[in-house]
């Protein structure tokens, strides 16, 4: 049985923690809220992020990156991406040269890496070939209560993505295994582009006509960026692209969909945030994907009209998905 370390306390991570509990010895989760690591090793919740589900007893939880990290067998980093390099540099000093390192951080930094980027920027080379990345629909209140869920797994040595699903496998949860990192890191990463636009439409008009009229143009759309990022379009087709998106798209649960759904109420992007409460990843997405079609001189209709609403104040009008435009 094996030691998983689980690097962030929210939502995700503490389903993932209860997943890889089911199936591993030891689950240990860093959190830096002191509320957190105290309601996990007590009373075996996290009340803050998922109500009054009980945790499994190998779950403890710990405010010392190096006490989680120190000859963990697999080690997940399930922070924000703008999180990603401060946690990697601190527990940089405590890695294990045989740990494998996960990657679930949906985004890119202002330099426009991709997470898996930024760790071989910042771990020695020894561990690139130990870098997966996993994406895929799996919505955390879902993996808590053992629904089936199925993700991809990508690493560039494909050995490290099957090990990892050793520790994660089991008759409710399965993996997708590729060597397709890029395509599994831009999948997770540009379809919060099409949920912020699904939850517009959603909020316009409550046309499920439109909304998946929408959906199937702005992936479209999206589909063209991460192509010409390098992408592999039976990757984007997979569960990391198609599958998430599909998920994100159409739950009431998603942030960057309610991010949508609020701004077509009239709010503007800071009281959408605000109203949300949770990091929207969306946002920072789609000044990426904007910027980066506008060097490549690709016409991307609703993304930039997207953007003008996120960067530039555009207002939100009823005209604002007229199909004939």
């Amino acid at each position: 049985m094996s030691k998983i370390a689980i690097l962030g306390g929210g939502n995700f991570g503490t389903a993932l923690a209860q997943h890889l509990a089911r199936i591993n010895k030891e689950v240990i989760l860093y959190s830096i809220e002191p509320e957190v690591v105290q309601d996990i090793n007590t009373r075996h919740h996290n009340t803050k992020y998922c109500g009054n589900i009980h945790l499994l007893h190998n779950i403890t939880a710990t405010q010392q990156i190096s006490e989680a990290v120190q000859k963990a067998d697999a080690l997940f980093i399930v922070v924000p991406s703008f999180a990603v390099a401060e946690v990697t540099k601190n527990m940089l000093p405590h890695l294990d040269k045989n740990t494998i390192i996960v990657s679930t951080a949906k985004g890119l930094t202002p330099e426009e890496k991709r997470m898996s980027q930024l760790l071989e920027e910042l771990l020695p080379k020894t561990f690139h070939d130990k870098i997966v990345a996993l994406s895929g629909p799996s919505i955390a209140g879902e993996l808590l209560m053992e629904m089936p869920t199925a993700v991809a797994l990508a690493s560039k040595k494909i050995e490290s993505a099957k090990h990892v699903s050793k520790y994660m496998n089991n008759k409710n949860f399965t993996t997708e295994i590729n060597t397709d990192v890029i395509g599994v890191e831009l999948g997770g990463f540009l379809k919060n582009i099409v949920a912020i636009l699904s939850g517009i439409s959603k909020g316009l008009v409550k046309s499920v006509n439109l909304q998946a009229v929408v959906v199937t143009q702005a992936y479209a759309e999206v589909m063209t960026i991460a192509k010409a990022m390098g992408a592999k379009q039976e990757t984007l087709l997979g569960l990391s692209g198609m599958g998430d998106l599909l998920v994100t798209c159409f739950s009431t649960k998603s942030r960057n969909n309610r991010m949508g759904q609020y701004l077509a109420t009239g709010l503007s992007v800071e009281e959408a945030k605000e109203a949300v409460g949770q990091t929207v990843e969306g946002v920072h997405a789609t000044k990426i994907a904007y910027q980066f079609a506008q060097k490549k001189k690709i016409n991307l209709p609703l993304l930039e009209k997207l953007y003008k609403v996120l960067y530039e104040n555009r207002p939100i009008t009823q005209d604002f998905f007229e199909l004939n435009s």
